[in-house]
């Protein structure tokens, strides 16, 4: 497989379920990034092209891409939906693009969803004009979409995060019938889910087969330090817990962050 340049860094292209966007679709960067051999969705058009593959790759590229969580979707009426990366990922719970999502707000209502969880910033989707309209719940918390590679990077996470909001949405997660995504549905949701599992001792989702990088942990490792006691005692963490967690953030930190 021969990669030229890969500047669609929020693409489903590359995922275990040949996840294809309808049309012409725009990264995080403002670039256009389409296909035509994988689907017939697709028109090539040759000067926003930057990728090139010769096959379709089994494994995630430069972790750019996520394999797509969670199983398919049964419902009929949801089947009708087009929303991005559109998958159950059980305890009630939907994940997909809030892009797409924002259009079937109130019958995602009608679904059962009570709350909306939002991975990506309001200039990606309209979902919280939509959420507002139809008196949906809707909480936002911030999720880099690379991973965290500099000291600054580190800060700004530190900055945006909050852990009591966090554990918020973790018992909403486990309560169900929430909907989480990010602009595509893909990485940032990914990420997160990769660090609810990290996080959360009573983790109600089917994410068995989420794979989890060093990036995933750095994230995890960041929220766990900051938590007080107050949010770990809500999230009903134990001695032993947090024990064999710190083992597993530690053993699985990037090497350049290791302290």
């Amino acid at each position: 497989m021969k990669i030229l340049g890969v500047n669609y860094a929020n693409s489903g292209l590359y995922n275990n379920q040949n996840v294809a966007f309808s049309g012409k679709h725009r990264d995080c960067y403002g670039n256009s990034y389409v296909d035509d051999k994988y689907t017939s969705e697709f028109t090539r058009f040759k000067d926003d092209i930057t990728g090139y593959n010769d096959e379709k790759p089994n494994a995630d590229i430069l972790n750019l891409t996520r394999a797509t969580v969670g199983t398919a979707i049964t419902d009929e009426a949801l089947k009708q939906m087009h929303i991005n990366s559109f998958k159950n990922i059980g305890n009630n719970c939907l994940k997909g693009g809030l892009s797409g999502a924002s259009e079937y707000v109130q019958e995602l209502k009608d679904y059962g969803i009570k709350e909306f969880i939002m991975l990506c910033s309001p200039s990606e989707c309209n979902i919280i004009e939509e959420c507002q309209k139809h008196n949906v719940p809707i909480t936002r918390i911030y999720i880099p979409l690379k991973d965290i590679e500099s000291q600054q990077q580190e800060r700004y996470f530190e900055n945006n995060i909050r852990t009591s909001q966090f554990v918020d949405v973790v018992k909403a997660l486990r309560e169900g019938n929430c909907f989480i995504g990010c602009e595509s549905g893909n990485i940032r949701t990914k990420r997160f889910l990769a660090i609810v599992k990290i996080l959360d001792p009573e983790c109600k989702l089917e994410l068995k087969d989420l794979n989890r990088n060093p990036g995933d942990y750095k994230c995890a490792k960041l929220i766990y330090e900051h938590m007080s006691k107050r949010d770990k005692k809500a999230l009903g963490y134990t001695e032993e817990f947090e024990n064999e967690l710190v083992k597993e953030l530690e053993r699985n930190q990037p090497i350049s962050f290791r302290y």
